[in-house]
């Protein structure tokens, strides 16, 4: 699998990309090499360790990369997401609207929500519902005072209850989340069952004859959603490049179209390797690379 290197030159430059090439000269001195030759062994070293992550969430996961499509965003993500998905033989890489502030634009629609626990170590067999219920209400009025203080209104707040449970004489709980509110319910086989069947989930057996226990309860409490419905504006007729740059690709210098991402057309096609430049980010499409332009805005990159 061929990995490409883009090191745009620093002449094309000023301001930051010059000075992040002196410290790439500074360090190809004492290696006895070029700086562009540094700036590429810090490129693919940075590339190195977000794949190296990754795999290990996939592995921890029991995922195969392959079958998953990549999402770039923040400032640098558009930058790198080509190159790792090489690496990771990922064969889609979308890059949303708004990739740069993805994050602070999530914070701001995300419901407000509050996570409450209160351990309360008792076996299922003698739970005391009375206590239960004392807990939970407690549990639910300072749920409800903290998202009032929030502006939501007692209406558009949502409940969802659990309670961390383990067999009797295990050291680790299973978080286990419940469809009806317990003090309406008071039922212990329901319990039962809800936290044997995710406890399946997990280690692929239940233990029948062995007392669960509840170490501690939990409530999620979630306010109304933020209106996220907005409409992307496409340019109507494909865009041109605007510019060329000169940029190295796999050790050769390549006149590279340069793209304005706010002027794509809806379904315009860029082969690679191309740059589309947006506000606050840069995406890179690599050689043997397909990008096109989806409905949403987003941009979807995938192998030839």
């Amino acid at each position: 699998m061929a990995v490409f290197h883009t090191i745009l030159h620093p002449t094309d430059f000023d301001g930051p990309s010059v000075e992040a090439f002196r410290v790439a000269r500074e360090l190809a001195g004492p290696l006895g090499m070029s700086a562009v030759q540094a700036a590429i062994g810090i490129h693919d070293v940075v590339n190195e360790n977000m794949a190296a992550a990754m795999r290990m969430h996939f592995a921890e996961k029991g995922r195969d990369p392959r079958r998953y499509a990549m999402i770039a965003f923040g400032g640098a993500g558009p930058v790198h997401a080509c190159y790792v998905a090489e690496l990771l033989d990922s064969p889609v890489v979308i890059y949303p609207p708004l990739a740069s502030v993805l994050s602070a634009f999530g914070t701001l629609v995300t419901p407000p929500r509050l996570d409450l626990g209160r351990g309360a170590l008792s076996r299922l067999s003698v739970l005391d519902w009375a206590q239960v219920d004392a807990l939970l209400s407690e549990l639910v009025a300072d749920a409800r005072n903290g998202l009032a203080s929030a502006g939501c209104k007692p209406a558009e707040i949502t409940l969802r209850f659990g309670a961390d449970m383990r067999y009797f004489g295990q050291q680790n709980e299973v978080t286990t989340w419940l469809d009806t509110d317990p003090r309406e319910k008071h039922d212990l086989a329901w319990v039962r069952e809800t936290f044997e069947k995710d406890y399946e989930k997990l280690y692929h057996l239940r233990l029948p004859s062995v007392d669960a226990e509840v170490v501690s309860w939990r409530l999620i409490a979630t306010g109304p959603s933020a209106p996220r419905d907005t409409v992307t504006e496409l340019s109507a007729a494909p865009a041109r490049a605007n510019t060329t740059r000169t940029a190295l690709f796999d050790g050769a210098d390549v006149d590279t179209p340069v793209y304005q991402g706010r002027d794509l057309a809806r379904d315009q096609t860029i082969g690679g390797p191309a740059i589309i430049e947006e506000r606050e980010t840069t995406i890179i499409i690599l050689p043997g690379w397909r990008a096109t332009v989806h409905a949403t805005g987003c941009i979807r990159a995938s192998k030839e």
